[in-house]
């Protein structure tokens, strides 16, 4: 059986490694970046099936890398939820407006996390 890849950007190495802790115990192939920048070189590279987004980084925040990856046509059709603290209204708006397909404000519930994999078929 194949394992689903995906790939975690978040600038948080605490965030990072727990979320990769709990999909590597679920068999999933993570890939990590702890950037914008990082994380669409390997969105580009990788090819995952579903990518997790933090929104506040540095350099480029998660709603630019959103865009990108929406407007390019080799990483248009990646399932992305966002994967982060801000919670407020405006937030998810811009998040979804950007291009995310879902939304997750941390603390992370793993339960929740991965009924939103599901959703995407990535099991």
């Amino acid at each position: 059986m194949r394992k689903e890849k995906v790939l975690i950007i978040d600038d948080d190495p605490v965030i990072e490694k727990l979320v990769s802790t709990l999909l590597q115990s679920r068999s999933y192939n993570v890939i990590t970046a702890s950037d914008g920048v990082e994380g669409l070189e390997k969105a580009k590279i990788e090819h995952p099936n579903l990518i997790l987004l933090d929104i506040v980084m540095p350099t480029m925040n998660g709603y630019e890398v959103c865009d990108e990856l929406k407007k390019d046509k080799d990483t248009k059709e990646i399932p992305i939820v966002m994967l982060t603290s801000e919670e407020s209204r405006e937030a998810v708006k811009t998040a979804y407006r950007a291009g995310a397909d879902d939304y997750i404000v941390k603390p992370i519930n793993l339960t929740m996390l991965l009924a939103k994999m599901d959703k995407f078929k990535v099991k």
